[in-house]
This record gives structure tokens, C-alpha cells and sequence, in this order.
């Protein structure tokens, strides 16, 4: 098998592709994707619009849908690598974070055609990088065991300084290009005001690992992790409180699309929603039992999330 691909027919042979289309009650309904899954674990899906998405994953993959998911094609394939993190600025602009086996390094690739070529950036650490988030085509960051941000779009990543105790980062969110969080490994959240320029750390009470979050607002923010748990916060992150998920596996993503409306995905398809902040979270069924790790929404109403083969 060739170690790139490009612009493939995705035909079969790859992994969990769960689509939802709800009115917003807890009745949601998820459905497979087209086409099947039967094979690769995918880590990370982002969807620009209702049309345009990407997911990544193990070996290299990206695959791209421009008709909402009825098809995809595989738009890159590299197995030397694992893909951790895809993130789009607009239709044109994204970067996807992971490990090269074959550089033993964390990797940054770029693409400024819509996925059609892309490009390895520069990233300077040996080490994965777990997440890449961008608020527009120059400003992002990416983030694993170092913390890494570019005012460029990638043509330089910088190292951030982050407080000696924080641990693995595992997630990234940022409002705007200011204002931002990252979580990680055993209950670490850290948080700045100024870009990365500065961060400090947030008493998560847990120690926990907290593997996603995601801010509405520069107040209300959610993030999720290990054995079900849920965290909120209404301050910024000054101070945490535990929501109860009525589950006890794993979390691993979690998004809102308003400040009461809310989703978190795990292991063994768990699915739980909610449509008041997390007071209450509800189980929804996702159709299958393996371990859902991505998710993204375009709009209110339609989500996509993505996982390990089945």
C-alpha cells in the first residue's frame, strides 16, 4: 500500500462514522455515516459548515466530505504516522496534529487548499502533539507534553511556558485570541488571558484526568475525562463543580452549542446530552459499543462524532 493517497474514493476499511440529526430533545437519533465502518480508528472530526468536513486518525489518515457525509474520500494516508487533532479556520485553512513514527517527532501538517495537498510544518518537539486548535488562518496553538503557539499560521511555532505542575495536555479551547484553556492528565487545567503568554493553573479538585473541554462563553465551561466525570464551571474555570453523567466510563470529548445545550461522547458509544448546562445529563444511544472519541457540530441540530473501528 502506497504511503500517500490522494483524492482516493473512501470506499471501506476505515472507522466509526455516527451522524445526528435531532430536534433538540434527549431523543436524538445517531446513524452510521456512509460508508460502513470496517477497519481504521479515527481520532478527531471537524466540520466547517453542513457541508465540509474532515476527520483524522491512525496511519496517517485524513478523510474529507463535501456533501455533509453522504460520501468520503480518503485525502491523505501516511502510515508511519497517528493523527491526533484536525482543526479548520475556514474552508481553506487547517492544521492536523499527531506523532511521526518515521521523524520520532510530534508533527503539524497544513493545508491552504481545502485539504486537496498538504504541507509538514515545523513543530520542534519530539513529543505528540494531542491537540491543535486555531482561531483564524495565523493564530493557534498545539499542545501534548509541550505547549506550542504560532502567530503565523505555522510557519513558526513558539514554545509556551506552562506551570511546572501542569501534566500532559490532552485538549485545547480557545474564545478568541486571548482568552483560552488546555486540559490534561491528572485533573491539569491551565488557563491564560494574553495569548499563552502567560498561564496559570486552575484547581480542577480532581486529580482525574481530564481529557476535553469546551467554553461557550469567557464564563461557562465544561470538561470531561475519566470514569464519567464531568466538570463545570460558570467562572472561567476559577472554580469547578461536578455534574453527575449517571455513567462511569470514560469521556472523552465533550461540546456545547449554547450554554445549555450539550454533548459529551466516551467509550463503549456512550453518548450523554443535555439541554440545561449539565444539570442533568441524559443517555443517548449511538448504536454501537466501541469508544467514540470525536465530535463536532456544524449547526444546532446536526453532529458528527467518530471512534475506533468496529
Amino acid at each position: 500500500m502506497n504511503n500517500y493517497i490522494q483524492t482516493k474514493q473512501y470506499c471501506k476499511a476505515i472507522a466509526t462514522i455516527v451522524f445526528l440529526s435531532i430536534a433538540l430533545s434527549s431523543f436524538g437519533q445517531w446513524y452510521w455515516q456512509h460508508p460502513y465502518p470496517t477497519g481504521d480508528h479515527l481520532k478527531d472530526v471537524h466540520f466547517i459548515d453542513s457541508s465540509s468536513g474532515w476527520a483524522v486518525g491512525h496511519d496517517g489518515t485524513i478523510i474529507s466530505t463535501i456533501d455533509g457525509g453522504l460520501s468520503w474520500e480518503t485525502i491523505y494516508y501516511d502510515a508511519t504516522s497517528t493523527l491526533s487533532s484536525i482543526h479548520f479556520s475556514d474552508n481553506l485553512n487547517g492544521w492536523v496534529s499527531g506523532y511521526s513514527n518515521a521523524k520520532y517527532g510530534g508533527l503539524i501538517l497544513h493545508t491552504s487548499d481545502g485539504g486537496t495537498t498538504w504541507n509538514e510544518q515545523n513543530s520542534g518537539t519530539p513529543f505528540t502533539l494531542n491537540s491543535i486548535f486555531f482561531i483564524d488562518d495565523q493564530i493557534g496553538w498545539a499542545g501534548g507534553l509541550h505547549l506550542l503557539a504560532t502567530t503565523d499560521g505555522g510557519e513558526n511555532w513558539i514554545s509556551q511556558t506552562i506551570p511546572a505542575s501542569a501534566n500532559e495536555i490532552r485538549n485545547i479551547y480557545f474564545i478568541d485570541s486571548n482568552i483560552g484553556w488546555a486540559s490534561g492528565l491528572y485533573g491539569t487545567i491551565i488557563s491564560t488571558n494574553d495569548g499563552g503568554l502567560n498561564w496559570e493553573e486552575q484547581n480542577s479538585g480532581t486529580n482525574v484526568s481530564l481529557l476535553s473541554l469546551f467554553f461557550t462563553d469567557q464564563s461557562n465551561g465544561w470538561t470531561v475525562g475519566l470514569d464519567g466525570l464531568i466538570l463545570n464551571s460558570i467562572d472561567g474555570g476559577i472554580t469547578w463543580t461536578n455534574q453527575n453523567s449517571g455513567i462511569n466510563h470514560i469521556l472523552n470529548k465533550v461540546l456545547f452549542t449554547s450554554n445549555t445545550t450539550g454533548w459529551a461522547v466516551g467509550d463503549l458509544g456512550y453518548i450523554v446530552y443535555t439541554n440545561d448546562g449539565g444539570d442533568n445529563w441524559q443517555h443517548q444511544m449511538s448504536g454501537v459499543d466501541k469508544n467514540l472519541l470525536g465530535l463536532s457540530f456544524p449547526d444546532l441540530n446536526t453532529g458528527y462524532c467518530v471512534g475506533i473501528n468496529v
